[in-house]
């Protein structure tokens, strides 16, 4: 049993789950070959809201971690259009309180 884990196993970056290593240093003899099990990236949107103001934050809409093969399909799912919806709905009421804690706008 290994007792050295992989971090970006860990964050599940791996499309095999986790995987554990003997000590650093077999960690590290074995990354070249290791590493192209880590095909998953973050997948985020910016999305674009109406009647931005300057110095408003940029809303992402954030996924998580996903092959490029995942994320094709996931974007044409229904999931996708609810997540999509629901994150921007999120965006939209954090910038109203934002808002509405900062006062009226002066350029």
């Amino acid at each position: 049993k290994g007792c050295r884990e992989c971090p970006n196993c860990k964050a599940g970056e791996s499309v095999e789950g986790r995987h554990f290593f003997c000590s650093t240093k077999c960690f590290t003899s074995s990354w070249k070959t290791h590493r192209q099990l880590h095909v998953r990236v973050r997948r985020t949107i910016d999305m674009q809201l109406e009647d931005s103001l300057p110095g408003d934050a940029v809303a992402v809409a954030d996924f998580g971690l996903m092959t490029d093969e995942e994320w094709r399909a996931f974007q044409t799912s229904s999931e996708f259009t609810a997540g999509m919806a629901q994150k921007r709905k999120w965006a939209l009421e954090f910038r109203l309180t934002m808002r509405e804690n900062q006062g009226p706008y002066q350029a």
